[in-house]
């Protein structure tokens, strides 16, 4: 190649030495600098190009009639070794149609003898193209290196007149395919009309380049996501030109969609704990109410009211109603809270029953609820909260089904075979039956491609504003964790079946906690302390009822001096936990520094800190929920005496 001094190197091939003496005058008359190799015949000239690197030469000049050789097979012999090598035949006479032949084989140029004159100029010319030749070369070969796909097309048509390798590997099609396309044939959104209107701007000179997003078809027909980065190029001197340089955006999309849904997924964990808040607050409140309403009741059903007497069934009437709506708040909480919950044995037609009571009161008069129990027992391992959750998410997404037109909602338990259900149960329960809770609907039903998708998270036909898409998905989690298994049937405008199996547990077992023994009562003191003044009578007035001699205080910090006074006159102290001035847990400290024996239980309404191993671990004996039943608290006081 060219030395750095700018000095060629070039092998002249010609058996006359006169001529390639004028040959190298011409040149040096011209100012050319250069240094020469010199060949006379075929052996000389291969030897030329075979002793010395051939790559050192910077151009050849061959004369075309030689003894026993020719022009033509000098340029192939260069070719073979060295394509990129400029060839300039020179002649002192060569036919047209033979100098367009030498020019097709691939000769740069051709000087005839007597017009030496040309000879300078036609060697510049054919090095300086011959290197920016090799430049766009390389320089193609940078662009096929790079990871975005590059198209350059005209102004007129838009037909690509370059496209690098990214964008082979892009759309799948081969180079010469897409030299023979237009965007148009790749961009599906796009006809050339509306692509023309797309450039305008840069057509128009007012935008200097265009950056959008779209779709690219692959040629197996699958669709590609894009970023393009378009520019309007214009060389001085040459045509116009577009350079879209594109960009796959699969991966973008993918990571914007995850972390669209991990933005709500957070939203919708920052709402819950916003409810769990507000329904905690709430239900301490409410909490306080019900045990007025239900502790009332009980005194007058079991110590004031006559069996005949006509008020009972009235009073029996408000403290089942105050039961449910402690149920009902239980179950609120449950909701709201993120906790493991504890897996007893529970009945579940109540239950059923009284969500059946529920949905009659909120369903429009259009649908027709029916119940049928079928199930001689009814005993499964669960959470009565949660299995409560299960059935309202089906019967709502049952009712929304049926909207629209008069339908029925039919739930309907009975016991089957358990060798039929492939249960996935970590319980081990020996039973060779269970039970199947049907919801059924007559709604307009599912497509199999949706009914393929129905148990995945987020996933819902609704509109954001009637659902997340978590609640059929929650269901399959809690029909999961009790044991069971849960089985859809849908056809389009005749409606859906879910059947749900749970393993039944047949007889009495220890699962279910409950108590057949008489309430116990006694004689001992009690110091009663909670700042709603009707709990406290009640509580007073239930206890006596027991035999108790109560002391009842609404204000913690009078209780505290009380106790302070005659820490001995009490044999157990207890105690609301969320009061002003001196909350549950700090009272029983302070309690129990002064006389660290006494026995105390905290009742609370609702506090997501305190835990029944939280209050074991201050000396508490006991935590009981708000509102504490009558059986509940004469359980628990005994427990907590005869302890001591």
């Amino acid at each position: 190649m060219q030395n750095s001094d700018d000095t060629l190197n070039i092998l002249f091939l010609d058996d006359s030495d006169a001529d390639r003496e004028l040959n190298m005058l011409a040149l040096k008359d011209s100012g050319l600098q250069f240094s020469a190799t010199e060949a006379v015949d075929e052996k000389e000239y291969l030897n030329a190009l075979d002793e010395v690197n051939v790559e050192s030469f910077d151009i050849v000049l061959s004369d075309f009639a030689l003894p026993g050789y020719d022009g033509l097979a000098a340029l192939k012999a260069l070719q073979k070794r060295c394509p990129d090598i400029p060839f300039i035949i020179i002649s002192g006479k060569i036919e047209e149609e033979l100098a367009v032949e030498v020019l097709k084989q691939g000769a740069t140029d051709y000087v005839f003898k007597n017009r030496l004159d040309r000879l300078p100029r036609a060697v510049e010319r054919a090095i300086k193209e011959k290197k920016a030749e090799i430049e766009l070369k390389q320089f193609k070969k940078t662009l096929d290196a790079a990871l975005d796909c590059i198209f350059i097309f005209d102004t007129t048509g838009f037909n690509f007149s370059y496209v690098n390798q990214g964008a082979v590997n892009h759309v799948g099609y081969t180079r010469d395919e897409l030299l023979n396309m237009t965007p148009a044939d790749i961009q599906p959104e796009y006809d050339v009309e509306d692509f023309r209107k797309l450039v305008k701007p840069l057509m128009d000179g007012d935008r200097h380049a265009l950056t959008f997003e779209t779709v690219h078809c692959h040629k197996n027909g699958k669709r590609i996501p894009v970023e393009i980065l378009l520019q309007l190029i214009a060389p001085r001197g040459e045509k116009a030109r577009f350079v879209s340089v594109v960009r796959d955006i699969t991966e973008r999309r993918r990571a914007e969609k995850e972390r669209i849904q991990l933005q709500k997924q957070l939203h919708d964990a920052q709402r819950m704990e916003a409810i769990g808040t507000l329904a905690g607050g709430i239900a301490h409140d409410f909490n306080n109410i019900l045990a007025i309403i239900k502790g009332f009741s009980e005194i007058a059903l079991n110590h004031e009211l006559a069996e005949d007497h006509p008020a009972r069934y009235s009073i029996e009437q408000v403290k089942i109603a105050s039961e449910r709506a402690i149920e009902l708040v239980r179950q609120i909480l449950t909701s709201s809270r993120k906790k493991k919950h504890v897996m007893t044995q529970i009945k579940i037609t109540p239950i059923i029953k009284e969500t059946v009571k529920l949905l009659r009161a909120s369903l429009p008069a259009t649908i027709k609820i029916q119940f049928e129990q079928m199930a001689p027992s009814d005993d499964i391992l669960g959470d009565s909260g949660k299995f409560h959750q299960v059935l309202m998410n089906l019967c709502t997404n049952a009712a929304h089904a049926m909207q629209t037109r008069d339908g029925v909602l039919k739930i309907a338990l009975k016991e089957t075979d358990a060798a039929s259900v492939a249960f996935n149960s970590q319980f081990d329960l020996a039973s060779d039956s269970c039970l199947m809770l049907s919801v059924s609907d007559t709604g307009h039903g599912m497509a199999p491609s949706v009914m393929e998708h129905i148990f995945e998270p987020y996933f819902s036909t609704k509109s954001k504003e009637e659902g997340t898409g978590l609640g059929l998905s929650v269901t399959h989690g809690i029909v999961k964790a009790f044991g069971g298994d849960i089985r859809v049937t849908s056809k389009l405008d005749q409606g859906t079946v879910f059947k749900l199996y749970f393993p039944l547990i047949k007889g009495d077992t220890s699962l279910t906690g409950k108590h057949s023994e008489r309430i116990p009562k006694g004689n001992e003191h009690i110091l009663f302390v909670d700042d709603e003044e009707a709990v406290a009578v009640a509580g007073r007035r239930m206890l006596v009822h027991l035999g108790y001699t109560v002391t009842i205080k609404t204000n913690s910090s009078e209780a505290l001096e009380t106790f302070r006074s005659n820490p001995d006159d009490f044999d157990l102290v207890i105690t609301d936990m969320t009061m002003p001035h001196l909350t549950g847990d700090r009272l029983a400290r302070k309690l129990m520094y002064i006389r660290p024996e006494i026995p105390i239980i905290l009742c609370t309404g609702y506090d997501k800190r305190l835990t029944l191993e939280k209050a074991k671990s201050l000396g508490v004996r006991d935590l009981l929920q708000k509102p504490v039943g009558w059986r509940d608290l004469a359980m628990a006081i005994r427990r907590a005496l005869d302890s001591n």
